[in-house]
């Protein structure tokens, strides 16, 4: 199941993901994360399966954080291989 920005962007998985946070305006980033949700962090639990990555982002509302978080836990997938 893919992830759907408010822009009309589409994420299949956690690399689209990290290009579409990167490339996304201020606007769409604090549509989906902000006090009272955060969208991707529930993406991550319940599409990707990946607790750690969801916990990681539950409570983070800054988009540069969010993408070093993404990336970090891409990189520790890639290890796991």
């Amino acid at each position: 199941m893919s992830f759907w920005f408010n822009n009309g962007r589409i994420a299949k998985n956690i690399y689209e993901l990290l290009s579409s946070i990167k490339s996304c305006t201020k606007e769409v980033f604090e549509y989906h994360v902000n006090p009272e949700k955060n969208d991707f962090a529930r993406w991550a639990h319940d599409i990707l399966k990946d607790d750690v990555l969801s916990k990681r982002l539950t409570g983070e509302l800054d988009q540069k954080k969010v993408v070093l978080k993404i990336k970090k836990r891409i990189n520790e997938l890639k290890k796991l291989k």
